[in-house]
């Protein structure tokens, strides 16, 4: 009897433990499809939002934006949606801007949903050509610019920060981090410590100048004129000005 039921407990024994060995598999199954799911979601639902993502930008800029590649990123636990290779330009042009990164908070129900512009935006370089800014200042579409779309998508931001920005042309010219921010219904730009770049002939001004410039983007809506008062200032000198730019028989003055 007691070899008997040594073979019995032998026998419970083995079967808990083909079905342990049975349940883990099945766990191990699950939790496998589970993580490729979820890769494949990361590296796919970019790709379909791609399209959407080019017709708003374009939208909003009046230009024609492309973009090489997107891509879903953790940093800092949070999520961002980082856009590589965007450049804006339009037909027979080069490209007027080029963006290397550009990484957002991505919200996922309202990108599905649709291309809506996010909270904040951090741009690592910036590359603007200004050899070509009077040509797309003749042909860029000022109801784009001026319209409620455009300018929703500006009241939209928050934060936009630029690393770095070089403007190409007859000269290389590298600019101070650019920070931008929202207060109500103005857009606050912002740029500290400028190298200045001056004559030999021309008085000293000081190494480096803090600009600060704002848009009443209210008053652009109401108006379709966007008067840009600004300040460049370090403790040498205080310039203050303003620009204007408006419509006018379709076309962009400042």
């Amino acid at each position: 009897p007691t070899v008997e039921c040594n073979i019995n407990m032998l026998k419970k024994t083995l079967l808990r433990g083909l079905n342990l060995l049975k349940l883990s598999t099945w766990v191990t199954a699950i939790v496998s499809v589970l993580l490729l799911l979820t890769v494949a979601f990361f590296v796919t639902f970019p790709q379909t939002i791609k399209t959407s993502l080019e017709e708003r930008l374009s939208e909003i800029s009046g230009l024609e934006v492309r973009v090489d590649k997107l891509s879903l990123e953790f940093q800092d636990n949070e999520l961002l949606l980082a856009v590589r290779g965007l450049d804006i330009g339009a037909a027979g042009l080069n490209p007027i801007a080029s963006i290397d990164v550009l990484r957002w908070d991505a919200n996922l129900l309202a990108l599905y949903r649709g291309i809506e512009i996010p909270g904040h935006i951090d741009i690592n370089e910036l590359v603007i050509d200004t050899s070509s800014i009077d040509e797309y200042i003749s042909i860029i579409n000022t109801d784009s610019v001026f319209s409620n779309l455009g300018l929703s998508g500006i009241l939209a931001l928050q934060t936009l920060s630029v690393n770095s920005t070089v403007l190409i042309g007859d000269e290389s010219v590298q600019l101070a981090p650019i920070e931008l921010k929202r207060n109500k219904e103005k857009i606050i730009v912002s740029m500290e410590n400028q190298p200045l770049i001056t004559d030999s002939e021309m008085p000293k001004l000081g190494n480096t100048v803090n600009i600060k410039t704002s848009i009443d983007v209210a008053r652009a809506r109401a108006d379709r004129v966007a008067v840009i008062p600004f300040t460049i200032k370090n403790e040498d000198f205080n310039l203050s000005a303003q620009l204007k730019i408006f419509s006018q028989q379709d076309k962009v003055y400042l």
